[in-house]
């Protein structure tokens, strides 16, 4: 079973190095491909802010059995794991999709050690955050927090993925096919994505925010939130949702608005919007041809559901985006 290690060191010297252990690579700017009897391996790098945060996006397709370190090397330092559309074991603990939990927060000098088997897909984003930044960006609340965050035991907190993390992570992606302002829109979108983790993190640990719900009614509501988000086309209706769990409409459509502050029907317009965003954006299908994909009543509705949800019309964003 081989290793992959980067022991904390997020630079362009520390990738060049790592990549010597694949068959076949490619550096093209901050974007690392490489392949090998392990697997295809996507990593795009972040190391603007020096020793402040450095940041690394990844999109890898496992063929082998392989182990991944990671360690948090700065003494008064935190690293952020966030996944997307992908689940990974800690240890005994599960996380990403399908799972209540998608995000964590390792304190200093705390070693990460996951296995991974052939066929697993592993994407999303890992974070090397100082101290320092982390006063500075959250200095309203830090002191609340300096007692558990400053604990020397090492530590590991799991939090949920949120709806407004999800998408900062999925622009994330869409951004690394951009010519222009690429870098300066990842900085300012990783930024955001840990403020709401922060954000997140301070109100559950400070008792502000609660879901009011069991292990198991969390647990199923993520679930519903995994299987309408795979088939945005045809989701199921609430009413098989319903059976499905055993619970009522009205509670099901409850539980679901108290942890996503949508209901499901509102959640998959939103979602059926942000997909649409990134297929106006990256893509050359019509408004017709999108809005048709995504099961929109016809391209002026979808027009007008766009707008509203972010202030430009489809085709102007378009324009704007490759003019």
């Amino acid at each position: 079973m081989n290793r992959h290690n980067l022991d904390g060191h997020y630079t362009d010297e520390a990738f060049r190095e790592y990549f010597n252990l694949f068959d076949e690579t490619e550096i093209k700017g901050n974007h690392y491909w490489g392949k090998s009897d392990d697997g295809v391996f996507n990593y795009w790098l972040f190391d603007e802010f020096d020793h402040y945060i450095s940041s690394v996006l990844y999109d890898i397709e496992i063929e082998k059995p392989i182990v991944f370190e990671d360690i948090q090397n700065d003494d008064n330092g935190y690293l952020l794991v966030f996944l997307l559309d992908s689940s990974v074991n800690y240890k005994d603990k599960k996380i990403g999709s399908g799972y209540v939990e998608g995000a964590a927060i390792f304190n200093a000098h705390r070693r990460t050690i996951v296995k991974c088997d052939p066929g697993q897909k592993i994407k999303g984003i890992t974070v090397h955050l100082s101290e320092k930044l982390l006063q500075n960006t959250g200095r309203e609340n830090y002191d609340e927090l300096n007692d558990l965050l400053k604990n020397n035991s090492n530590w590991v907190f799991f939090e949920h993925i949120t709806y407004e993390m999800e998408q900062c992570i999925r622009e994330l992606f869409a951004l690394q096919s951009e010519r222009i302002g690429k870098y300066g829109f990842s900085s300012a979108k990783i930024l955001e994505l840990i403020t709401h983790f922060f954000t997140q993190f301070y109100t559950h640990r400070t008792g502000q925010k609660k879901f009011d719900l069991t292990q198991k009614e969390t647990e199923d509501i993520f679930n519903i939130k995994t299987i309408l988000v795979s088939d945005l086309m045809y989701p199921p209706t609430i009413e098989s949702l319903s059976q499905e769990l055993g619970v009522s409409i009205p509670k099901l459509r409850k539980d679901f608005k108290n942890v996503f502050g949508l209901s499901p029907h509102q959640f998959i317009i939103r979602e059926r919007l942000h997909e649409a965003r990134r297929k106006v954006i990256q893509t050359k299908e019509s408004m017709t041809e999108i809005s048709d994909l995504l099961g929109f009543t016809d391209s002026s509705h979808f027009t007008k559901l766009y707008k509203k949800e972010f202030g430009i019309t489809p085709l102007t964003e378009r324009k704007q985006k490759h003019s």
